[in-house]
């Protein structure tokens, strides 16, 4: 299986933190934040597994930390010039490497519990997005940004661009190759993810969604960028304390 982790923005909402530190690498405890979900990671003992990190700002940090393999995992990097967005980093990664088979995908600023890579891993669709539901009754933080929710029937997505309801993309997904084929086609504009999907789905491509019931993310600013990132080291904390016997 290929996993390859997005990790090279500069975090600009993180003021300037960005001139010293890649904001994956923000610390929280004895670990990176990247390095959690990392962690996380199944390991099946079938075949051989492949780690690449899309890096750019402060690439540097990343690859001295992580080096040419992860916990028996082959290691590669490959850089994104320019910050054109993620659907440009995929691309640049695609042409690079050339996946062959799904590549779960995801954001280096985004936690991604094991539970939520099996989920992606098992669903029999090549092309999966993980959505959670937001509800403000309930007291969910809900995104701001409307760009992000998905509409599907079923489990099946109908728009991932813009859409209507309660579900929003979280940032990990499991693309087959006919789609990394396909994504991240501009070099001059900004290539958002899910947009680039939604062309593709109005091209015909099935994807599917599984849901997940957590989402850490270090970028969020809502309800303001302090409280979001005292929050995230809050639950992170809580989220892996039996495993790292806290």
């Amino acid at each position: 299986m290929d996993f390859v982790c997005l990790a090279a923005g500069k975090g600009t909402r993180f003021a300037s933190l960005d001139r010293y530190l890649q904001k994956c690498m923000y610390p929280v405890g004895p670990y990176p934040f990247m390095e959690y979900s990392l962690r996380n990671l199944p390991r099946d003992g079938e075949g051989e597994d492949r780690l690449t990190f899309v890096v750019g700002c402060h690439a540097e940090q990343i690859v001295s930390y992580f080096g040419d393999s992860y916990e028996g995992i082959p290691v590669r990097y490959v850089a994104q010039s320019e910050p054109l967005g993620t659907a440009h980093a995929v691309a640049v990664a695609q042409r690079a490497f050339g996946f062959t088979s799904p590549a779960v995908i995801w954001l280096g600023d985004l936690y991604v519990p094991a539970r939520a890579f099996r989920d992606v891993l098992s669903h029999p669709c090549p092309n999966v997005l993980t959505l959670k539901l937001c509800l403000r009754e309930r007291g969910d933080v809900v995104p701001e940004n409307r760009n992000i929710v998905v509409e599907t029937e079923g489990d099946r997505v109908v728009r991932c661009w813009k859409g209507g309801g309660d579900l929003y993309d979280v940032g990990l997904w499991k693309l087959g190759p006919g789609v990394l084929g396909r994504i991240g086609g501009s070099s001059t504009d900004e290539q958002r993810m899910l947009l680039n999907l939604q062309h593709l789905l109005e091209q015909g491509t099935e994807m599917h969604a599984v849901l997940t019931d957590q989402w850490i993310h270090l970028g969020a600013t809502e309800p303001s960028l302090e409280e979001n990132l005292r929050e995230v080291v809050r639950r992170l904390q809580e989220e892996t304390q039996p495993e790292h016997g806290k």
